[in-house]
């Protein structure tokens, strides 16, 4: 009779321990289930509004300048696309008409302490430049990003908000913004001097042209660039002066009065 006793005792005990060890177990999933989702509640990134301000020119030939300036974070990459104001009006525009008509280019910047700087070069065959204006479209898409970035924005930009949201992709939120750029504008010039300097064996070239006396130097540096950018397979040093009209009689006698380029791939001595 005791021994009988003796085992319901035991099982008694057995199952109050097991009655213990399961409830601290459960208390234990619960306290590491709530650390986890205050944990996640802790690295959650909130929505925030981000803004992407910038500037573009066409500085000469083929070449643009973007220079700009974000809250998004460090380390972002942004991606400036440059095409013609009306390239999308051309869609159904037969392929070979599209190629030898309309310019479309890219290029990407990274952001560094809020700025970035791109210039973007085309080539003649992918930007045949037959317009006078030209969209420069700034965007940052949160697929292209590092993780780092993705965390803070959201793998499908989740977390932007701001006034340049562009949803137009399903499941997908980029910022994106638009800017307007004319072509500088070509004034006439006339060639008055092209001298061969050429030494050291290094090829070099004195050019020295006379432009009308009321234009902007503005424009007279985009012509100066264009020279030298339409001689660079001739020559390997290039300086280009420029001078008013009124004083053709004068060139090379007088300093220049307009402006001056210079260009040069020869080693320094």
């Amino acid at each position: 009779m005791k021994k009988l006793i003796y085992i319901v005792v035991g099982i008694i005990v057995l199952i109050i321990v097991i009655v213990i060890i399961n409830n601290r177990g459960e208390e234990k999933v619960e306290l590491e289930q709530e650390s986890e989702s205050k944990l996640q509640e802790q690295i959650q990134p909130e929505i925030t509004d981000y803004d992407i301000q910038f500037t573009a020119e066409h500085i000469s030939n083929r070449t643009f300048k973007v220079n700009g300036i974000t809250d998004l974070p460090d380390g972002a990459k942004i991606h400036v696309t440059i095409y013609d104001e009306d390239y999308f009006k051309h869609d159904e525009a037969d392929s070979e008409w599209r190629f030898e008509n309309l310019s479309y280019f890219s290029d990407s910047a990274i952001v560094r302490n809020g700025e970035f700087n791109k210039t973007l070069t085309a080539s003649e065959m992918e930007t045949p430049l037959k317009s006078d204006k030209y969209e420069v479209e700034v965007s940052f898409n949160p697929r292209a990003q590092t993780s780092n970035i993705k965390n803070i924005v959201g793998k499908n930009g989740e977390y932007l908000s701001g006034k340049l949201l562009d949803t137009e992709i399903e499941g997908l939120i980029i910022i994106k913004t638009i800017q307007l750029v004319s072509l500088k504008k070509e004034i006439p010039y006339k060639i008055i001097d092209e001298e061969d300097i050429s030494y050291a064996g290094c090829k070099r070239v004195g050019i020295r042209i006379i432009v009308p006396d009321d234009v902007n130097k503005t424009d007279v540096s985009y012509i100066l660039k264009k020279i030298i950018d339409n001689n660079k397979s001739k020559w390997n040093d290039i300086t280009v002066w420029a001078y008013k009209y009124s004083e053709g009689q004068q060139v090379g006698q007088i300093p220049y009065t307009m402006g001056m380029e210079e260009y040069s791939i020869c080693e320094q001595e």
